[in-house]
């Protein structure tokens, strides 16, 4: 039977983190380990939330030792920091690093804190995780709506793609007021990422009316608000348009799925270390360009939904203006054109495109390829 997983509780708006403390305390927590970065706590942020925590009655502990592509071994110092601390709770703090992090750290708890690779891949299903609260400060990811997580195994220069109901957070607080210091250049790369999640859940074929209304929705907020948030990082009205917008993505593509620009993404992040963002956005044009001709009605509402003129043309022309609007989007935030700015070389494609075939979102694209296809896109892209 189908099923549609929605996380449990989200509070959005600004000030929504300052309520963290009493919302933890009335999910039974008393001692709770606050996942996040350096750099969020060298910035003050991280001592705010402990603050509203304490308030509470709420003791905290930090760990701050999360990778930008968090890795197996971030994931077990956290449990190691988690275990010795006697903690019953997990609180992230960050981008979507920071949320994967502590959303693995939580789900397998204490319990197997020796081998993570083994137990993110075998822990099962029914497995009951701490409570876990999600607080984004990027309006990208989606990571707080969704059952999935990407942890990377450094040895295998892989990202796992890992998909969990239990991964899912007891709580978000969705608050635009933290995404306000954003650089101008994380805030174009976390949006497109939002984007990606947005288009690729709608063109996937699980798609279903639900997560349609989610991300054609998410596409209008970004197409309205995204250049304005890059242009001007304090503009609330902005900000509260793109937290908005990647909460409906994450709700689409965690029901949805994703496909072949995610697919593709992951070895490239995993392998030249971009940003993750940079990496949908530098593939998401080609990538539609390869799936117009089985989905061209798709697209032709995605074109409608960023406000292209498309009365008068063919199904096949509006699905080419959308992908125009793509393109568009990417120059105006001023990203990177081409993977070769990245690093990458003719001769890495075919491994490239060994990797993302076998990535756990390739099967939800609405096209299927061929490794030579495939190959095909990451040279457009080129």
């Amino acid at each position: 039977m189908p099923e549609f997983v929605l996380p449990p509780v989200v509070l959005l708006g600004p000030g929504a983190s300052s309520t963290v403390g009493k919302e933890v305390a009335a999910l039974g927590c008393r001692k709770v380990l606050v996942v996040s970065d350096k750099f969020l706590v060298e910035m003050g942020l991280v001592a705010r939330i402990q603050e509203h925590l304490k308030a509470a009655g709420v003791e905290s502990l930090v760990f701050s030792e999360v990778n930008p592509d968090p890795t197996t071994g971030n994931v077990a110092s956290g449990i190691k920091v988690l275990k010795e601390g006697g903690c019953d709770g997990v609180v992230s703090v960050g981008g979507g690093s920071a949320l994967d992090c502590g959303k693995t750290i939580a789900y397998i708890g204490a319990a197997i804190p020796d081998d993570p690779l083994k137990a993110v891949k075998t822990v099962p299903q029914a497995t009951c995780s701490l409570p876990f609260i999600a607080i984004p400060t990027t309006a990208g990811t989606g990571s707080e709506a969704t059952q999935f997580v990407v942890i990377t195994d450094p040895v295998a220069q892989e990202k796992m793609v890992v998909v969990r109901r239990n991964l899912m957070p007891r709580l978000a607080l969705d608050d635009p007021e933290l995404t306000v210091t954003m650089p101008p250049k994380m805030t174009a790369a976390t949006g497109m990422d939002a984007f990606t999640h947005a288009v690729e859940a709608f063109v996937s074929p699980n798609a279903s009316p639900l997560s349609d209304a989610l991300a054609l929705k998410a596409i209008t907020l970004i197409g309205r608000h995204l250049r304005q948030a890059f242009a001007k990082g304090d503009d609330i009205s902005a900000r509260t348009g793109m937290m908005e917008a990647q909460l409906l993505a994450g709700m689409a593509f965690n029901n949805a799925g994703l496909g072949y620009t995610h697919a593709m993404a992951h070895p490239l992040g995993a392998r030249y270390h971009v940003h993750h963002g940079v990496c949908c956005s530098l593939l998401l044009p080609a990538v539609c360009a390869f799936n117009l001709s089985v989905v061209p009605e798709r697209y032709r509402e995605i074109a409608a939904a960023l406000g292209c003129t498309t009365r008068g043309l063919s199904t096949e022309a509006a699905a080419r203006e959308a992908v125009a609007a793509i393109a568009q989007l990417r120059h105006d935030l001023k990203l990177p054109q081409r993977l070769s700015e990245v690093g990458v070389r003719e001769e890495d494609l075919a491994s490239l495109a060994e990797e993302a075939l076998h990535d756990r979102c390739a099967p939800t694209n609405p096209r299927q390829g061929t490794k030579e296809e495939v190959m095909a896109i990451y040279r457009a892209a080129l």
